[in-house]
């Protein structure tokens, strides 16, 4: 029975020991280089090599990859890190099935607070998937309060509840932006926004958070990054946060 190995975070914590028994992939002068272990000291790589780690017994506690391939952290040139984080606080709605089962991921979601910005967001919902697409009556039956908006998962169309409906001040009078659709039934709206329409969305989202909710919401992000091996970023979020003149 072979014994459960260490998460990331733990060996992190642990800040020295060995890993073994793996594909350890690096560059050097433009080649791709091969090792085998690696033995970390105080947070920081000390040695790495090819076949078995020397001693590896006196540098404590030791990780056998079992073959698995390392890779050096990546690097993404073009990111949104503050958007990335902030999806952490809306509701994960992507692969849902069914209408029942998006209502009860909102109501799940509301346990635990409404988001940022005091509304309700909702990622990735896909009408193909749920069988036909949300409206705000849909909404109302699980989000009845707080204004709430549930993007699609291409971010161009998205639907609202009645309470954000009103915060935005869309009703039977809102004409149509040219670009965009405000769905209707008997010309009221539906809740569904479409391109350029989102623009109505201002009033609920054409805000700045404060500095510490900003300062959680890039952590979020570059957390998402770093668990998934990507190390360096460019983030272009300089428009929600403050732009050059406030240093990150």
């Amino acid at each position: 029975k072979k014994s459960p190995q260490p998460s990331c975070l733990l060996l992190y914590a642990m800040a020295s020991f060995v890993v073994r028994n793996g594909h350890i992939l690096s560059c050097a002068s433009g080649s791709i280089v091969e090792n085998h272990w690696f033995q970390v000291d105080a947070g920081r790589i000390k040695a790495i090599g090819r076949g078995e780690p020397p001693d590896a017994t006196a540098a404590g506690t030791t990780v056998d990859l079992e073959g698995r391939t390392v890779l050096p952290g990546l690097a993404d040139s073009h990111l949104h890190v503050f958007a990335l984080g902030k999806a952490t606080t809306s509701v994960n709605l992507e692969g849902c099935t069914s209408m029942s089962e998006l209502q009860n991921r909102a109501r799940q979601h509301l346990e635990t607070g409404t988001g940022v910005g005091g509304h309700l967001e909702g990622l990735g919902w896909d009408q193909d998937l749920l069988g036909r697409t949300p409206s705000r009556s849909d909404l109302d039956l699980c989000v009845p309060t707080v204004p709430a908006v549930f993007y699609r998962r291409c971010h161009h169309v998205a639907v609202l509840n009645s309470a954000a409906l009103k915060a935005c001040s869309i009703g039977r009078e809102t004409e149509d932006v040219e670009g965009g659709v405000i769905e209707r039934d008997n010309g009221e709206p539906t809740g569904v926004l479409r391109e350029k329409a989102l623009e109505l969305l201002k009033p609920l989202t054409d805000h700045e958070e404060p500095f510490d909710a900003q300062k959680d919401i890039l952590l979020r992000g570059l957390s998402l990054c770093v668990e998934n091996g990507v190390t360096f970023v460019q983030s272009n979020d300089s428009k929600v946060l403050g732009g050059i003149s406030r240093p990150w």
